[in-house]
């Protein structure tokens, strides 16, 4: 009894000392921000404004929607394939849409790539939004983010390594819609630990506001910083334990903001193949785990169309079977953290480096780890498989002995039953000799 309030005392005394931070650093960015716009020519005070801007709508929006969720039952439900253990309330993209487009409305000049990314990541919101509330079915969601691919292609976004002809151009927008599909679904799949996707989310938005500003696209790097800003401050409620998760409303619209802010950059002008990997190692861990599971799920039959792909909730990700391998969610968090952010220097590296042998390495750097992350993946793979088999062996044996039992209960019913019968059999007998020797006795007196 004694350790149970104790134990009660320091979860408090803890969540008191969590807030007192928390209102801290509010407070403390709130007074960044107000010496930002008051003295505009501090050193990357703009960038300031922007970042300071998202995280303190997000910190100061959060509890309320919070709040919301819980009154309107929109939570997300525990079940057998989920880790937390109490329903959770969803919607935590609302307060990340909101502090995001204040935050490029004031701070940037609408331009025609600006304005799609904007417009089509309002159109993946709200399809987020409605399938948190009340479900959408995967071909309401394809139509859509299609639909938000093509707001973003008609800007001029597409990729540019392929050929400038018909064919090439027809080539580069079918690529540029599989790379926005691909990036929105791979987040929102990476979605299923404390923190994992918002913390992903962010450590790619650090390294394409460091390469972008480097390279004098600020516009980039603004965008990029706003997704910083949101991030760190929803981290505040979303990292383990959660008080709320993204909901496909957060997590399909920060996937998209990323492949977006991919193709707007320009990452290199030593080349095509510097300028495509730079924002294919940021984002290395999704794409990798995209492919993995694609290939995997359609060599064993599980899937074979995009509807069955988006339909799909298994678990087969590369958390997933960190999990399997024995790793607790918050150090798959921080495995998953440090992949990223190693893939992130190289592709950091590979920008700033003209050396035909230094990029060799880098390549092989990348592939190296990938490798690792594919083997860990296969002995996740196998382990589950073995574990599932045990459980199913188990299971059976169960069954078997229940059976066993069950028979054994049978028959044992079945014997008293015939012994029963035997006896009363026997009591009938013998009444009836008694009866027939005392008839006996009076015939012969």
């Amino acid at each position: 009894m004694h350790d149970t309030k104790l134990h009660r005392s320091s979860h408090k005394t803890v969540d008191i000392i969590e807030k007192v931070i928390f209102f801290s650093i509010v407070l403390f960015s709130f007074f960044l921000f107000c010496i930002c716009v008051y003295n505009r020519t501090l050193l990357l005070s703009h960038f300031s404004v922007g970042f300071l801007q998202s995280f303190m709508i997000v910190a100061c929006t959060t509890p309320f929607i919070i709040r919301l969720a819980k009154k309107y039952n929109v939570v997300d439900v525990p079940d057998e394939r989920k880790h937390h253990i109490c329903p959770t309330p969803l919607l935590g993209g609302v307060g990340i849409f909101i502090s995001f487009t204040l935050g490029v409305l004031l701070n940037t000049s609408l331009g025609p790539e600006v304005t799609s990314i904007v417009v089509g990541g309002s159109i993946i919101f709200v399809l987020g939004v409605l399938d948190d509330i009340v479900g959408l079915s995967s071909t309401v969601r394809l139509i859509g983010q299609v639909a938000a691919a093509l707001m973003v292609i008609s800007s001029g976004l597409v990729v540019t390594f392929t050929p400038d002809t018909w064919w090439g151009n027809g080539l580069g927008i079918a690529v540029t819609i599989i790379w926005i599909l691909g990036i929105v679904n791979t987040l929102n799949f990476a979605d299923g630990v404390d923190g994992l996707a918002t913390g992903i989310a962010v450590i790619a938005a650090i390294f394409f506001a460091l390469i972008s500003s480097s390279s004098g696209h600020y516009e980039v790097s603004l965008i990029a910083i706003m997704v910083i800003g949101a991030g760190v401050g929803f981290l505040f409620f979303n990292f383990k334990p959660a008080k709320i998760y993204l909901g496909d409303s957060g997590s399909t619209f920060l996937g998209f903001v990323l492949a977006s802010v991919a193709l707007f950059g320009q990452w290199s002008d030593k080349g095509p193949v510097i300028a495509l990997g730079i924002p294919v190692l940021i984002l290395g861990l999704l794409i990798f785990d995209m492919c993995y599971i694609t290939v995997s799920r359609v060599i064993s039959g599980r899937v074979t169309t995009v509807k069955e792909w988006l339909d799909y909730t298994g678990r087969d990700h590369f958390h997933h079977r960190l999990l399997d391998l024995g790793l607790s969610e918050r150090q798959t968090v921080v495995f998953m953290y440090s992949t990223c952010f190693i893939l992130g220097l190289s592709a950091l590296v590979l920008e700033s480096s003209a050396n035909q042998f230094y990029i060799i390495a880098l390549v092989l750097q990348a592939t190296g780890m990938l490798l690792n992350v594919s083997v860990l993946m296969i002995v996740g793979r196998n382990l589950a498989s073995s574990r599932e088999m045990l459980s199913r062996e188990l299971r059976t044996e169960k069954i078997l002995i229940d059976v066993f039992n069950n028979n054994v209960a049978g028959e044992n019913a079945f014997l008293v039953e015939d012994l029963s019968e035997h006896a009363h059999m026997n009591v009938a007998e013998e009444q009836k000799q008694v009866v027939t020797s005392v008839a006996g006795d009076v015939d012969n007196p």
